[in-house]
């Protein structure tokens, strides 16, 4: 794993734990309404960060199969098998 990738997954994790803190917070008291809209407002900024993260992510994934299906031979070239 490179630097830039592993620094990736941390910054997705921290946002993970801040959101799931967050939830917490509703869950267990309620904050005063100041405070709850500012949670609620990191709440979305963070969820839409973390959508995005996954987006991408899926996106490189689906590639990368595309990818691999690209290299796989076709019925044709593959090499018969006789028993």
């Amino acid at each position: 794993m490179t630097k830039r990738t592993r620094k990736s997954s941390q910054g997705f994790e921290e946002k993970l734990k801040r959101l799931e803190e967050i939830s917490d917070l509703f869950e267990n008291g309620e904050p005063r309404l100041e405070e709850s809209i500012m949670l609620y407002k990191e709440a979305i900024g963070l969820y839409r960060e973390l959508n995005s993260i996954l987006n991408q992510a899926e996106k490189a994934i689906k590639q990368s199969d595309e990818g691999m299906d690209e290299k796989k031979p076709s019925p044709a070239e593959e090499p018969e098998q006789g028993f």
